[in-house]
């Protein structure tokens, strides 16, 4: 587990809502967010265009998420040539609470609805623990 130094502030955690229609339906909220992000952990169903609001200083991490028939151990011929595993939840977690930890405001980028997912959940609970032991 790692601990915040005495007197240093912690990140943010902010989940986006990117959707999956066209970047400029963004709302005002998401476009400040991804603006003020210091790291941006992107979905794959995010349109790449929606990152041409982020700082030129943030830095891009793209741990796609690609639907149940792309999981580990589902042949990729039955899912298309390009098919590869999604990127396991807890290797999205932990640099959203190391990165936060270090005091950078992290964005969590989604494609869709991220209130849909399961995904969603474990996600704010690990803020929620992150912020609980800051307080």
């Amino acid at each position: 587990m790692t601990a915040v130094a005495a007197g240093a502030i912690a990140g943010r955690v902010m989940q986006v809502d990117a959707g999956r229609g066209h970047p400029d339906l963004l709302t005002l909220t998401a476009v400040k967010a991804i603006a003020a992000a210091d790291v941006i952990l992107v979905d794959d169903l995010v349109h790449p265009h929606v990152l041409k609001h982020a700082s030129s200083h943030a830095r891009i991490v793209h741990v796609g998420k690609r639907g149940p028939d792309c999981r580990a151990g589902i042949d990729p011929a039955r899912v298309g040539a390009t098919a590869r595993p999604s990127t396991p939840q807890a290797l999205i977690e932990r640099p959203m609470r190391v990165e936060a930890l270090q005091g950078r405001d992290v964005v969590r980028l989604k494609g869709g609805d991220p209130t849909s997912s399961a995904a969603a959940v474990r996600n704010a609970r690990t803020r929620s623990r992150q912020a609980s032991r800051h307080a």
